[in-house]
């Protein structure tokens, strides 16, 4: 595929990796000598540099095995280089920024927006042009199909009203007529039919379907505190308004969380009120229903509401 792609894919990628982590100061994505993405802040004559220290590191590492990362601590901040599928993420960070989070979110992004542009099918505009050019043609049926149709047609109108004899009878001969000229044979037999109908009537029940409750990905942090309940959970204000649209009139007063080995738990959750925390893709669990859900701090989780 073409490495367009990637970079412009990329290349939002590490600007929304900057937003979300602005401890973040500098980023690029290259493979081999190859440049793919960069973020505004960092300057091509930097990367070419460290593109080429890291391939000549990496030329050595060969010989013991290979290289998956590298990790340069300095005075102001820290280098990670490290391999993602198939290609590297140089990521340059304060020493202030919290790790494990910048790691998190950079280890779950890249390589995701790399594999949905591994299954997107770019067709070239040649091959696009010749389609709309040449539609494939819409198949008529045979003229033998349109015969038998027709004479099936034919003989079940004839079966369903079958031609009628008129008998004329000897003039000295007298015809009762039966019932009078409004007479139905099957009259009976209607009217039983209706009685039943009458007696069993059929009736809907107008069912109210519920919407699936959608899933959320989040960042697990520590919710600590004297005065803070250990069985509630806390999450950005804006999925709780969500699920309030969505589930109009139901009342939602658990949660379900679910960690990565699909261990889970419902608990009562409650709105970020901190501004440190708010707004970053987390949610503050408690020592309990950590140890009960068996995950940590920076690790992922689901969430969805648990609708009454």
């Amino acid at each position: 595929m073409n490495s367009t792609v990637y970079t412009s894919a990329l290349q939002n990628t590490l600007s929304e990796i900057k937003n979300i982590c602005p401890e973040v100061s500098n980023s690029f994505v290259f493979n081999d000598s190859d440049l793919i993405a960069k973020d505004d802040s960092t300057s091509k004559k930097n990367i070419d540099q460290a593109i080429v220290a890291f391939n000549l590191v990496e030329k050595e590492a060969k010989t013991i095995g290979g290289l998956k990362s590298i990790r340069v601590e300095g005075t102001k901040g820290k280098l990670n280089l490290a391999y993602m599928d198939k290609f590297n993420l140089a990521t340059v960070i304060s020493n202030k920024a919290d790790e494990n989070y910048v790691n998190t979110i950079t280890k779950v992004l890249v390589p995701t927006v790399i594999k949905l542009v591994d299954e997107i099918k770019v067709i070239s505009p040649e091959i696009e042009a010749e389609i709309n050019e040449n539609p494939k043609p819409i198949a008529e049926p045979p003229e033998k199909d349109l015969e038998i149709k027709q004479e099936t047609s034919q003989e079940l109108s004839e079966i369903k009203n079958p031609p009628v004899t008129l008998i004329e009878p000897p003039a000295n001969e007298k015809v009762e007529v039966v019932g009078g000229l409004n007479y139905n044979p099957n009259t009976e037999d209607n009217s039983e039919n209706q009685s039943i109908e009458e007696k069993s009537p059929i009736e809907f029940e107008d069912n109210n379907f519920l919407a699936e409750p959608p899933v959320t990905q989040l960042i697990v942090e520590k919710l600590g505190g004297i005065l803070v309940p250990s069985d509630t959970v806390r999450i950005d204000k804006e999925i709780i308004e969500k699920w309030t649209e969505l589930f109009d009139g139901k009342k939602i007063k658990m949660v379900h969380i679910e960690n990565v080995n699909g261990k889970s738990t419902q608990s009562k959750f409650r709105n970020i009120k901190s501004s440190k925390h708010a707004g970053k893709g987390v949610i503050r669990i408690p020592d309990k229903i950590q140890l009960e859900l068996e995950t940590s701090k920076g690790e992922l989780v689901t969430i969805k509401p648990v609708i009454d």
